[in-house]
């Protein structure tokens, strides 16, 4: 996470439902944004599940896929103490090493 976002989730007490801080990471193509010729727009994500904030979010090229974004995005949010989730495509093994190295989960 971002400083700031970082601030924020030590103050937002945990809950039954959200006991860590976790944070989701997700790619999405935007609506309406294909144009005839051109691809959509596809936007990679993490978001915080306690905060509901977009922490950092990464555009993924026409040519490419999220995989080759993963390590991106997690290089642009603090991981120590964290649990990340993703789509079972994004779980490589180059993405857990930087998790782990960086101390998440």
């Amino acid at each position: 996470m971002g400083v700031w976002a970082d601030r924020g989730g030590a103050h937002t007490p945990a809950t039954p439902e959200a006991p860590a801080i976790a944070m989701a990471v997700d790619g999405k193509t935007l609506r309406g944004s294909k144009k005839p010729g051109a691809p959509g727009t596809h936007l990679f994500s993490v978001l915080a599940h306690r905060l509901g904030l977009t922490l950092t979010q990464q555009a993924v090229a026409a040519k490419t896929n999220e995989i080759k974004e993963v390590e991106t995005v997690l290089r642009q949010i603090v991981l120590a103490g964290r649990v990340v989730t993703m789509d079972a495509l994004l779980t490589q093994r180059q993405g857990a090493q930087t998790m782990v190295n960086a101390g998440g989960d």
